[in-house]
């Protein structure tokens, strides 16, 4: 993990099977960014719950003011349904 006390931009991806890779999603998101991205939080797991450790790590970071902006190649790779982005937990 980038141990940067404020990490300007970061990029979360996730596939949901093990025989999937990120690489089409890291690519959109190099490309959109022109490579700035400080901290890849990636991960293969379904998007059915929100208890995923790469999403855990980067929602802790998001608390601790680590993160200024996240990159996701789609909505739902962080979740199937925008409701539980908007918790404040």
């Amino acid at each position: 993990m980038n141990t940067h006390t404020n990490v300007a931009a970061v990029a979360y991806i996730r596939v949901s099977s093990r025989a999937q890779d990120h690489a089409t999603q890291r690519h959109a998101i190099e490309q959109a960014t022109g490579g700035t991205i400080a901290e890849w939080y990636a991960e293969k797991r379904s998007a059915k719950t929100m208890v995923r450790e790469g999403l855990q790590r980067l929602r802790a970071d998001v608390r601790m003011g680590k993160v200024q902006r996240i990159f996701v190649f789609k909505l739902d790779r962080l979740c199937r349904s925008a409701s539980p982005t908007r918790s404040s937990s």
